[in-house]
């Protein structure tokens, strides 16, 4: 996954520490609402298998 860092390139989206994470998820929150957010296919298969881990677990 990246954000576009404002200066025409990409950089990773890091992963947060959890003090900071609130933080983090207004920046990426502004960040795709702007459009400037990508996800390659590795991220979003990862992603999906996580949400899908997750959804199996509340439905039990």
């Amino acid at each position: 996954m990246y954000i576009e860092d404002g200066g025409g390139g990409t950089q990773p989206a890091a992963m947060p520490e959890a003090g900071k994470m609130m933080g983090s998820i207004g920046r990426f929150s502004a960040a795709a609402a702007a459009g400037k957010v990508s996800i390659d296919p590795e991220s979003a298969e990862s992603m999906a298998r996580k949400i899908d881990a997750i959804a199996e677990r509340a439905g039990n």
